[in-house]
């Protein structure tokens, strides 16, 4: 009885260990698919930006009726990929909320598109779910470090159309 005992407590660690990964082994397969999208530096932790694109693309999805893609391409096709270029729009990005700013005598000098765009949304100008998307676009644009695909280039520009400001 004392070996039987003694077997339990030496194997009731490995068994409860394998139960729980079979338990949330779909959790885990999402966690580990994800690990080749991230990258650690010196200043944290980032994101891919095929990662930020999914997700502006999943937040354009949630606040507008209609649909982004019936057929659902891949945001990585693997077609020849060149520079994309930010620039203008956040350029036209940003004259647009500097345009809000005048309207409503709000102080803009200085201030960069990110830091405009919350004191318009803290004064009401911008609702919450616009200055989200438009944040997340910010946040994309930043994301952007090298080549995207053509397919890439068009959800881009289909969530910068979506800003509607």
């Amino acid at each position: 009885m004392d070996s039987m005992v003694a077997l339990l407590d030496v194997i009731i660690w490995p068994i409860t260990l394998l139960i729980i990964i079979f338990w949330f082994r779909k959790p885990l397969q999402n966690v580990f698919g994800r690990l080749n999208n991230l990258s650690a530096s010196a200043s944290g932790i980032n994101v891919s930006f095929s990662e930020k694109l999914a997700e502006a693309k999943q937040k354009v999805f949630e606040l507008s009726t209609k649909s982004i893609s019936k057929d659902g391409p891949s945001i990585n096709d693997g077609k020849e990929k060149k520079a994309f270029d930010f620039k203008p729009m956040i350029n036209e990005l940003k004259n647009s909320l500097i345009q809000k700013a005048i309207s409503n005598n709000i102080p803009f000098e200085g201030k960069n598109a990110k830091a405009l765009l919350s004191t318009l949304k803290e004064k009401g100008i911008v609702m919450y779910e616009k200055a989200s998307l438009i944040n997340t676009f910010l946040e994309l644009s930043e994301a952007s470090t090298g080549p995207t695909t053509d397919q890439e280039k068009k959800d881009v520009q289909m969530i910068f159309d979506s800003i509607n400001l």
